[in-house]
């Protein structure tokens, strides 16, 4: 099946920003993209208030392990590293802490 119609539609973002604010307008959605060193590059609204930020300039950069306890972000950091490497995980869900400490199912 060809791609073509998707490589056509990221043509057209003027900037890749533009995902964030469509991902601001859906409340229930914690949308993040990291780097190859899994260094958060992108994140919405939703996904600083989960780590208890309000500005992206003091997200951007950190890893999991500026956000989680250790053992959390081993698992987290080991995931990223399974789809670079090409694997598709698909259906997981996580026990997250929320900035108050409160275990929550994403």
């Amino acid at each position: 099946m060809s791609l073509e119609w998707q490589q056509e539609f990221y043509k057209e973002l003027a900037d890749p920003a533009q995902l964030t604010a469509l991902f601001d307008c859906m409340p229930d959605v914690f949308f993040y993209a990291k780097n190859r060193d899994s260094r958060f590059t992108m994140a919405n609204s939703g996904n600083l208030k989960l780590v208890g930020l309000s500005d992206i300039k003091d997200y951007l950069g950190k890893t999991d392990y500026d956000f989680f306890d250790k053992s959390l972000a081993d698992l987290y950091v080991s995931e990223d590293q399974k789809v670079l490497a090409g694997e598709s995980i698909i259906n997981r869900q996580w026990m997250v802490p929320d900035q108050d400490g409160q275990m929550k199912w994403y």
